[in-house]
């Protein structure tokens, strides 16, 4: 599939990191405190020893994969905004971290009840988990138990064989659960012929400029890929963008610009509302932040007379969500679109 997304090569490598500390007087720096939750929850590790346990095991499980993952949104946890964290650990275990912004820092572990299994297929090798902006999207009622996670597991570890088996293409590498990981369901595709390739997927995010929950992206063993319809069917994703393994992205609150680190080929920039296809148009909206202001008129005024350019590395680049109108040339932004949020300044989009 053709993909009309311009792409840039960065020549520097950006690198994000997310540090949670412990509470004054916690057993150990960098630990998380005992639990507070009534939910399934990990027992805290004795002073001195690392892990956690919990998914039905006594094993104590590390931190693995690229560590806590922040979702951008704040949600009520019973009754109390919260922001919310996932957390790979091994043996194919997940866990969800709550802040509430507890003055004594103390936080939430809430662990998976079990590991991804579908049928009689146990995958491991834990690598990434993602939440929706609203867990009703994906049928769920609670962030806590309600997200996605992804795997770079190449054999089962259930049912165990000897040679090991293949994970199989039924079974996949995303699995997605309502219910805090007492069930768990394949988030690969629908099987419609557009699925996800049966391979380790590094990372899977939800673009967080999408209201719908939609739209996600996933990092594979063979390239970028993105669903726009909640994972049943997926794409490549980027012209140009090497087909190697994409270990690590990020994408931007307003879904205008995504990193993605490929594997030998340094760090790559898409920007998904550059080509302005069949006429694109927006709400002006460029932060997405629910208001027309200073700052959609500066990015709006700053590209004036820009031109959609597949292949051209000009800047700043075309940005469909500023192409408010077509009264004037089509996919051009120019004083009609100018107009148009003039008109809406200081109000919602």
């Amino acid at each position: 599939m053709t993909m009309n997304r311009r792409l840039v090569r960065c020549a520097a490598v950006a690198a994000l990191g997310l540090m949670l500390a412990a509470a004054p007087g916690a057993a150990g720096a960098g630990t998380f405190v005992q639990p507070v939750t009534v939910l399934h929850t990990f027992t805290g590790p004795a002073p001195g020893q690392g892990g956690y346990f919990g998914c039905g095991s006594t094993a104590a499980r590390s931190i693995r994969a690229g560590g806590p993952t922040a979702s951008p949104f704040t949600y009520m946890v019973n009754g109390v905004p919260s922001r919310v964290y996932g957390l790979p650990l091994s043996g194919g275990c997940y866990a969800v971290i709550v802040d509430q912004g507890n003055a004594n820092g103390v936080v939430q572990v809430i662990g998976s009840t079990s590991i991804p299994q579908i049928g009689s297929e146990q995958v491991q090798n834990t690598s990434s988990i993602a939440f929706p902006r609203d867990p009703t999207h994906l049928g769920g009622t609670d962030i806590t138990q309600t997200y996605v996670v992804s795997s770079v597991g190449d054999f089962l570890t259930l049912p165990v064989t000897t040679p090991p088996t293949p994970i199989s293409a039924t079974t996949g590498h995303v699995f997605v659960t309502t219910d805090g990981g007492a069930t768990w369901n394949p988030l690969h595709g629908n099987g419609t012929g557009f699925d996800l390739p049966n391979v380790r997927v590094y990372k899977i995010m939800f673009d967080p400029s999408d209201p719908t929950d939609r739209t996600i992206y996933a990092g594979t063993d063979l390239g970028f890929f993105r669903s726009t319809d909640t994972g049943q069917t997926w794409a490549r994703y980027g012209a140009n963008l090497p087909l190697v393994r994409v270990q690590d992205f990020t994408v931007s609150l307003n879904g205008s610009l995504i990193r993605a680190s490929v594997y030998g080929r340094g760090v790559w920039e898409i920007y998904p509302r550059s080509d302005g296809a069949g006429g694109l148009t927006g709400a002006g909206d460029f932060d997405k932040n629910g208001v027309i202001d200073y700052r959609d008129l500066a990015n709006l005024t700053n590209r004036l007379t820009v031109t959609p350019t597949p292949g051209t590395p000009d800047f700043p680049f075309y940005d469909s969500e500023m192409n408010v109108t077509e009264a004037g040339a089509a996919t051009t932004l120019d004083d009609s679109d100018l107009n148009a949020v003039l008109a809406k300044f200081g109000g919602a989009p």
